[in-house]
């Protein structure tokens, strides 16, 4: 019986993952300063398909078009053989008759180096953007690395971090494998993911009880001049008069 259940265990979560969009984030293999994402799919229900980054997220009222800081895109079938596709904005692209979709693949640039010339687009504001800086710092809004397909914005997502062994992600996910090399989080959404950002960096980071709830708090700090424990004190306060406003 034993036996039984385990293999039915096994199953189920071999069934789930399938069932998933499994994507994957490669901190390793940084080249200047542009991270590699791919998308593997389960099996497409149309045979037009039209994937897309964000325009817009919620909380910043402006136009950012996520897109275009997307470089090098490919997508395959489930033979690996390239499919062609029309790029209609910087944000969507559209496949026809690609029932057979089954991979994407693509590069990121970040968006806090296009504060420096904001000539041709609106620089993105800070705290939704995204910073890539090779064995320094990775600052992973999702909205800005990971896409979605039309009809598949309820798909659960499986994401996969691949990163240096001495570096650490402070989220508020839970990573679910042991390795010191790969994070892996489950994610029930599209607005899950785009609710959930990451920071990748080596480890300075404090864990702390304010009000009844286990926050952590991660700071990258260029100089060493800031630790995360400098900001506890004034955070616990804030987090305690946020928390009773609320409750007034």
């Amino acid at each position: 019986m034993r036996k039984t259940v385990l293999s039915l265990g096994i199953f189920a979560s071999f069934l789930a993952n399938a069932q998933s969009i499994k994507t994957t984030i490669d901190l390793i293999n940084v080249k200047d300063d542009k991270v590699a994402v791919t998308m593997e799919f389960p099996k497409m229900k149309s045979g037009d398909v039209k994937f897309h980054f964000p325009k817009t997220v919620p909380g910043t009222y402006s136009v950012d078009d996520y897109g275009r800081f997307i470089e090098g895109i490919k997508f395959y079938d489930n033979k690996g053989k390239e499919l062609t596709f029309t790029k209609v904005n910087d944000n969507t692209y559209s496949l026809k008759n690609a029932q057979g979709l089954s991979k994407i693949s693509y590069l990121v640039n970040d968006s806090f180096d296009d504060e420096l010339d904001t000539s041709k687009h609106k620089a993105v504001f800070s705290p939704s953007g995204t910073d890539i800086e090779e064995g320094k710092v990775y600052m992973i809004n999702t909205h800005g690395f990971i896409g979605y397909i039309d009809n598949m914005q309820d798909v659960p997502y499986q994401l996969i971090v691949q990163k240096p062994t001495d570096f650490y992600g402070t989220t508020a996910l839970v990573d679910q494998d042991k390795s010191e090399s790969t994070d892996t989080y489950t994610l029930a959404n599209y607005a899950k993911v785009t609710d959930s950002p990451l920071m990748y960096t080596k480890p300075d980071y404090i864990t702390f009880n304010a009000g009844g709830m286990d926050l952590v708090l991660g700071v990258y700090s260029p100089t060493g001049k800031y630790k995360a424990a400098d900001f506890k004190e004034n955070l616990e306060k804030w987090w305690l008069l946020r928390r009773n406003f609320w409750v007034i």
